[in-house]
Formats: structure tokens, sequence, C-alpha cells
């Protein structure tokens, strides 16, 4: 289950890409056995509810920020 707040996107900000397998993950890991991925590859092995992928982003002002999936 993925859990997110965003507000609309507005063109003032600059956008980051920020790929699945780079961030911190637990109880998945990193697969390449499929095609069309971007970077290193996908997260794979959501079987627990406790698996997750956890975002770092540092942000330059406190404020909201758009968040496209």
């Amino acid at each position: 289950m993925l859990l997110c707040t965003a507000t609309a996107l507005n063109k003032a900000h600059s956008q980051t890409k920020y790929e699945a397998e780079s961030a911190a993950l637990t109880g998945v890991t990193v697969a390449t056995s499929h095609t069309g991925y971007s970077n290193s590859g996908y997260v794979d092995g959501f079987d627990n509810n406790t698996d997750q992928i956890s975002f770092t982003v540092n942000m330059a002002a406190a404020g909201d920020y758009p968040l496209v999936i």
C-alpha cells in the first residue's frame, strides 16, 4: 500500500526523479529479471505488511511540494 499526500503541480518547482531502488528498502530487493525498468532495476518482493520503501528528500525550504507517482 502506498500512502501519500500531494499538492497540485506547480511549474515553479523544479523536478527531481527519485528511483525506488535507490531508496532505503526493508524486506524487498532490487530485481532486474523483467525488462523496461529505468536506472539499476526495480523493487520486488512485497510479501509482508512490513515491507517498505523509504525515501529521504531534502528540501531547500519548508512548504508544500508536488508529488507525482
